[in-house]
C-alpha cells in the first residue's frame, strides 16, 4: 500500500483510493473535476478543491474531514456526496456552488456557513446532522425523505429559498417571513407548532400539512411560474390550520 497518512495526493478524472492509506494528516487536492471512489471509509485532513467539482462514486466512500473546508465552484454544480456520509469536523464554507447528497448522512461538526444567493445545499433521500447552530439563508432544495437532527442546536432558515419535493419536519427549526417555500413536487410538511412563512408558491403541487400540530403562517400564497395547463388540482391540504 502507498502510505500518504501525512502526505499530499493530488488527483483528477476517476480515482479509486484503494491501496492508499491515508489519515487526519492527509490533504487531497483536485487538479481537475473528479470522481473518488474507496472500499472503506477514510479520514482526510481537508480537501483542496481548487474549484473544481467532486462526487463520490460509490455509498462506502465516506469522509471524514478533521479540518475546514471550502467550497467555492461556479454555478448549480459543487461537491456532490451521492450515497456516501460526509462528516466535517472543522468550520464548512461554502461560498459557491452546491453542496449535494443524495443519500446517507451529512454532519457538520463545527460551525457551517453558506453565502446567501450564491450557495446552495442540495438533499435528497438524506439526514442533515448538526453538532452546532446553522443560520442557513441560501438556497435549500429538499427531496424524498430528508430529516434533520438538531442535537439541541439551532437550525434558523430566515431567509432562505426552500425547495421541497418529499416530505419534511420543521419540529424545531425556526422559520419567518423571509422564509420561501416552492413545490418540486407533491409535498408535506409538519411542525409541533406554526410555521411562518413569506411566500408560498404551489407551482402545481400539493402541499399536505400532515399532523394536526401543523399551522401555516404566509404573507401571500403565490401563483405557480407559468400557468398550468394540466387540469391537475393544486392546493393546500389543511389537516390543520392556515392563516394568512
Amino acid at each position: 500500500n502507498l502510505d500518504l497518512t501525512a502526505g499530499t495526493l493530488e488527483v483528477g478524472g476517476t480515482v479509486s483510493l484503494d491501496g492508499i492509506n491515508l489519515g487526519s494528516g492527509s490533504l487531497l487536492r483536485l487538479n481537475s473535476d473528479t470522481v473518488l471512489s474507496s472500499s472503506n471509509p477514510f479520514e482526510l485532513s481537508t480537501i483542496d478543491l481548487q474549484r473544481h467539482r467532486l462526487k463520490l462514486a460509490t455509498e462506502a466512500t465516506d469522509i471524514t474531514l478533521k479540518g475546514n473546508l471550502i467550497i467555492e465552484i461556479p454555478g448549480e454544480e459543487g461537491f456532490d456526496t451521492g450515497n456516501a456520509d460526509l462528516n466535517v469536523d472543522g468550520s464548512l464554507t461554502v461560498k459557491t456552488g452546491f453542496l449535494s447528497s443524495s443519500g446517507g448522512t451529512l454532519v457538520f461538526s463545527g460551525p457551517a456557513q453558506f453565502t446567501p444567493l450564491s450557495s446552495a445545499l442540495e438533499l435528497k433521500d438524506t439526514i442533515l446532522d448538526i453538532r452546532s447552530s446553522l443560520q442557513f439563508s441560501s438556497l435549500l432544495r429538499i427531496e424524498g425523505n430528508t430529516g434533520f437532527v438538531l442535537n439541541g442546536n439551532a437550525l434558523n432558515l430566515s431567509g432562505a429559498s426552500i425547495e421541497l419535493g418529499g416530505t419534511l419536519s420543521l419540529d424545531g427549526v425556526s422559520t419567518d417571513s423571509s422564509t420561501h417555500l416552492k413545490l418540486l413536487d407533491d409535498s408535506s410538511i409538519s411542525s409541533n407548532g406554526t410555521i411562518p412563512l413569506g411566500r408560498l408558491l404551489l407551482n402545481g403541487h400539493n402541499l399536505t400539512l400532515s399532523t394536526p400540530e401543523t399551522e401555516l403562517s404566509l404573507l401571500g400564497l403565490g401563483l405557480p411560474e407559468t400557468p398550468d395547463t394540466s387540469g391537475a388540482t393544486t392546493g393546500v391540504e389543511m389537516n390543520p390550520v392556515i392563516d394568512s
